[in-house]
């Protein structure tokens, strides 16, 4: 846990993990959550000394007790947009179910490989609608971590409800991984304007356990990039590292192939074409956020944060994306990466 580190070595963890994202041609990241307060505190510092690089949209969440670090931000009285274009607060966030690959996500039929499992909840659709509910009428953006259809539902009802009592205009409300997202929760999502947050290169990892415990069927509405675009839905995707690898390359891959490490596909009818994906991973990163005015695609006016690739992405050959590296990552107009051995000239 965070408690067993001091601010020291967190500070040098944030300055690594910095390292390693712009490395890999990440110039924003929408952070989580981490163990508290002070997480946010030590990530403001480190981004305004520069020691992380990146740009950070911070979620009020805390791994070990969401509910109180969401308690904790009503009751300061600062809320989502707060900060400048380093450093900005994100979403209200809790957890409704658990992990896709434990598997512990909270469905409405039975696991596939367990008759008599249906997953968890941390909590019943009364306090949810209570504790978002709060921080929505406090002017938050809200979010959930919910990964099964019977989450992702309690958290569409949730949304829909703090609307009813107290409408917004362009809330851009989320739900973090928006794992089972079945047919009749996309028609809700697109209603409501939802923006899900699903996660591809986990089919590149955990493809096998998702066919496994969930059936092919299911499967095929799992994480559904096809799906939301066809549906008007404007998805944002990212990586959840460190469950998994924070490469953007990686996730593009995984949406584009929808296959497993082995090769073998995952719900193919699920796959998009690459300029999509990048929309996922870029403008649409940035709308999630608020910030699509600023970033998110190359434009006069906009923050120069851009990534050079060792080939053009548009005319990679599908299965090699993933292979592709990172020449140079830019971030406001400053070149803050740059591969060793590349020559760019004068």
């Amino acid at each position: 846990e965070a408690a067993a580190f001091g601010e020291d070595e967190l500070r040098q963890a944030l300055a690594a993990a910095s390292d390693d994202l712009i490395s890999s041609g990440i110039t924003s990241i929408h952070d989580a959550g981490g163990y508290g307060a002070h997480n946010l505190r030590i990530m403001q510092q480190e981004v305004q000394s520069r020691n992380v690089k990146v740009r950070i949209y911070a979620m009020i969440c805390a791994l070990t007790d969401a509910e109180a670090m969401v308690e904790k931000a009503l009751a300061s009285g600062i809320t989502t947009g707060l900060g400048d274009e380093r450093y900005r607060i994100g979403p209200a966030k809790l957890f409704t179910d658990g992990s896709s690959s434990g598997p512990t996500i909270a469905t409405r039929q039975p696991y596939t490989s367990d008759p008599e499992n249906r997953g968890i909840l941390y909590h019943d659709q009364a306090h949810l609608d209570e504790v978002l509910g709060r921080a929505h009428r406090a002017g938050f953006q809200i979010t959930a971590h919910a990964q099964g259809d019977r989450a992702i539902e309690m958290v569409i009802d949730c949304i829909e409800a703090a609307l009813k009592s107290a409408p917004r205009e362009d809330h851009r409300h989320r739900i973090e991984h928006c794992g089972i997202a079945s047919p009749d929760l996309l028609k809700r999502i697109s209603d409501l304007g939802i923006i899900p947050i699903p996660n591809p290169a986990f089919f590149h990892e955990f493809g096998d356990g998702y066919i496994e415990n969930y059936g092919e069927e299911r499967v095929e509405s799992m994480y559904p990039a096809r799906s939301f675009i066809d549906n008007g839905i404007q998805a944002a995707a990212g990586s959840d590292a460190p469950k998994t690898q924070h490469e953007p390359l990686l996730g593009t891959h995984a949406a584009v192939n929808r296959n497993r490490d082995s090769g073998a596909a995952v719900g193919p009818g699920q796959r998009i074409t690459i300029s999509e994906a990048i929309r996922l991973f870029t403008i649409n990163g940035a709308r999630a956020s608020f910030e699509e005015d600023r970033k998110g695609s190359i434009e006069p006016g906009k923050l120069a944060d851009l990534v050079v690739l060792d080939t053009p992405l548009l005319s990679t050959e599908e299965e090699k994306i993933k292979d592709l590296r990172v020449d140079l990552t830019m971030v406001g107009g400053e070149v803050v990466y740059r591969r060793d051995g590349v020559d760019f000239g004068t």
